[in-house]
């Protein structure tokens, strides 16, 4: 059996604070350095891995992960990467080039329902929900 489509949760820490995550449970930040990741992502590769979905946590708090996108695209998989996409504009100038597909999520079209569901850890009054139209525009 091949794996064609991996999500590599590569980033334990967050910058939202949402009831629903499961990881509040983790006690220990052990996040894979970037050369561990590297490593894996070649060992999939070589096994016909096709496309990888970089998520966390939040996966653009990871000061690599242009390095590590960059090196995804040069082995020729379709790059995706799931954020919540408060440092999307901060950084997208960065891997813009090596992104193929950005997740980001929405979990009502009602904006008070949304921001209930996902407070941000470094401001609390901080419209999430109005973050993320901004991001579409």
């Amino acid at each position: 059996m091949k794996i064609k489509y991996l999500t590599f949760e590569i980033a334990q820490n967050c910058n939202m604070d949402c009831e629903f995550c499961f990881s509040f449970w983790r006690k220990e930040k052990n996040e894979l350095s970037t050369e561990q990741v590297k490593e894996i992502i070649e060992l999939m590769n070589k096994k016909g891995l096709e496309a990888i979905n970089f998520t966390g946590g939040e996966p653009l708090l990871r000061s690599d992960i242009g390095v590590l996108l960059e090196y995804s695209k040069s082995l020729g998989l379709t790059t995706i990467i799931s954020t919540n996409g408060i440092l999307l504009k901060k950084r997208i100038e960065e891997i813009g080039d090596y992104v193929d597909f950005i997740g980001l999520p929405l979990d009502s079209s009602i904006a008070s329902v949304h921001n209930a569901m996902r407070p941000i850890r470094s401001n609390k009054e901080m419209n999430h929900f109005e973050h993320f139209c901004e991001l579409l525009d």
